[in-house]
């Protein structure tokens, strides 16, 4: 009988252990689990908007605009783009993103800046330009050049 009652002790705080440390136990103990925290971040250009939120941006013979993220601190901004150029180049022919790669936020202003490609061929085209920090934190513009 003491032998069976050790045993079930044992086997009750086993149980207990692994209820609590797999976490099944979080609703007894009242621990929600909280939103992560997001950097905030704000992906903008400096040109006018029009009524449906896009950028009005005027092709003048340059082969870059600049579109803007705001966030806290230095973060890292990742940049990219669904929409492309082509170059041929020894016979073989590269699409490349208008917007990659990444920069890095001011640490006093926060802000940061990426050259985005455009060519006379996009006038009249609405491009997209993506800023992201994480897959769950990110912003885009998007814009249509004239």
């Amino acid at each position: 009988m003491i032998i069976l009652r050790a045993l079930i002790g044992k086997i009750s705080v086993i149980g207990l252990v692994l209820y609590y440390g797999c976490g099944s136990g979080d609703m007894l103990t009242n621990n929600d689990e909280a939103e992560p925290y997001r950097v905030p971040l704000d992906v903008y250009m400096k040109y006018p908007a029009d009524e449906n939120g896009y950028y009005r941006v005027g092709y003048n013979g340059y082969n870059y605009v600049q579109v803007f993220a705001q966030s806290e601190g230095i973060q890292r901004v990742f940049w990219a783009s669904s929409d492309s150029f082509s170059v041929v180049y020894q016979g073989i022919t590269f699409h490349t993103a208008i917007a990659s790669y990444s920069t890095y936020t001011n640490s006093q202003t926060g802000e940061t800046r990426q050259n985005v490609y455009i060519n006379q061929s996009f006038i009249g085209d609405t491009l997209c330009v993506m800023g992201y920090i994480s897959e769950e934190n990110y912003d885009y513009v998007a814009f249509i050049l004239e």
